[in-house]
């Protein structure tokens, strides 16, 4: 959790080092999830590096990684 924490915190303030980082040790953690690729994908288009958002997409798209869609608990009442 803690690695996604810090992946999502570079997204709010730019830090695409850190990310890259942490989006590394994530895909070590969980291979089979693109959750972290994703989000590091997304950081890479909010600076326009569109050649890094390329090779991320290239590499999920070839490890054929799903992400996996996120739940929440909160209850409406």
């Amino acid at each position: 959790f803690v690695w996604g924490a810090l992946l999502g915190a570079c997204r709010q303030h730019g830090n695409m080092d850190l990310a890259a980082v942490a989006a590394e040790k994530l895909a070590k953690l969980e291979p089979e999830s693109a959750g972290s690729s994703v989000l590091l994908s997304s950081l890479y288009a909010d600076a326009n590096k569109w050649v890094n958002v390329a090779k991320v997409k290239r590499v999920i798209k070839k490890k054929k990684l799903k992400k996996v869609p996120g739940c929440s608990w909160v209850e409406v009442a």
